[in-house]
């Protein structure tokens, strides 16, 4: 998977992971921003709402839903520090 390609202790996080990062978002943009990575995008989460469906939170408003596996989102990795 493309966490796993990142190294030891990245993962797909979870949907409170990422409901957690939103909310702190504006203490972590800056130095995302200063990276080239501007976190204004739905990502897709390891939480599962049904066999074919999966949890996404969006970044640029804190929308959360599900939607089916197959629609196009984005895919964050994380790490814990």
């Amino acid at each position: 998977s493309k966490c796993a390609e990142l190294g030891t202790g990245w993962y797909l996080p979870s949907k409170s992971d990422l409901e957690i990062m939103y909310k702190a978002k504006s203490k972590i943009y800056p130095t995302l921003l200063a990276v080239g990575d501007p976190l204004e995008n739905s990502y897709w989460t390891s939480t599962e709402h049904a066999s074919a469906y999966a949890w996404f939170v969006g970044m640029d408003n804190g929308y959360t839903g599900y939607n089916t596996k197959s629609c196009n989102y984005y895919v964050r990795a994380v790490s814990a520090f």
